[in-house]
């Protein structure tokens, strides 16, 4: 494997988060009664908070994600276990609803079920939530985006997944990637594509030999 592409994976910069989940005993923000609403922003440990029902013939009535967090917020929450960071959320956000809206939101929240933690950094695999791209770094993120095109028939080794995009989101460069993956190891396997797909005309090429106009630290900022 090429050091450019060891160097720019071994730089890459992932970022944590953490969600706090519980399973809700009444879906408040449409009981008629309940003045919390749907969405909680604060500056507290809590940081955001959403009440999420995904359908009404299920019978439940959704959940709570207590608190979404990123970066250094979600770096604070580690070194706490499930045993104490669930409740202590619940705590805080209660706290949070009770000086403003003077109502408790943790009657509504089933914490008997305990809650569902994720801590993104701490998953097999996957280490972070989200890729962000570092200043002047264009060309080690190129060689990963690339390296499936240039490298993998003779390596058989393929990329795929969030971390060797390029594109913004999170979902969107996972599943281009896993696609590129997946046309080059059918390609490079001699498998058959569906509907006359040509990988080598309908699918777009990286353009290896390109390099970007501006160069850093821009001429204009540079002493004469």
């Amino acid at each position: 494997m090429p050091s450019s592409v060891l160097s720019a994976r071994n730089s890459q910069h992932i970022i944590t988060s953490c969600k706090v989940f519980y399973k809700l005993k009444e879906t408040y923000w449409e009981n008629g009664v309940s003045k919390i609403p749907q969405i909680i922003i604060t500056d507290e440990y809590v940081q955001d908070a959403y009440g999420v029902k995904w359908s009404d013939e299920t019978g439940e009535h959704g959940v709570l994600l207590v608190s979404y967090t990123w970066e250094d917020d979600a770096t604070k929450l580690l070194p706490f276990d499930g045993d104490f960071l669930g409740p202590f959320m619940i705590e805080k956000l209660d706290e949070v609803c009770n000086s403003t809206v003077g109502e408790s939101i943790s009657q509504y929240v089933d914490l008997d079920s305990g809650p569902t933690i994720i801590h993104w950094s701490t998953q097999h695999y996957y280490h972070g939530c989200a890729k962000l791209y570092r200043q002047r770094n264009w060309s080690q993120n190129y060689s990963l985006l690339a390296y499936n095109q240039t490298h993998s028939k003779n390596s058989r080794i393929y990329f795929a997944g969030e971390n060797y995009s390029v594109e913004g989101g999170w979902t969107e460069p996972a599943l281009r990637m896993a696609l590129d993956a997946t046309i080059h190891i059918l390609k490079n396997s001699n498998g058959v594509f569906n509907n006359g797909f040509n990988p080598d005309s309908d699918y777009p090429k990286y353009d290896t030999e390109f390099t970007p106009e501006n160069q850093y630290p821009s001429p204009h900022f540079q002493k004469s």
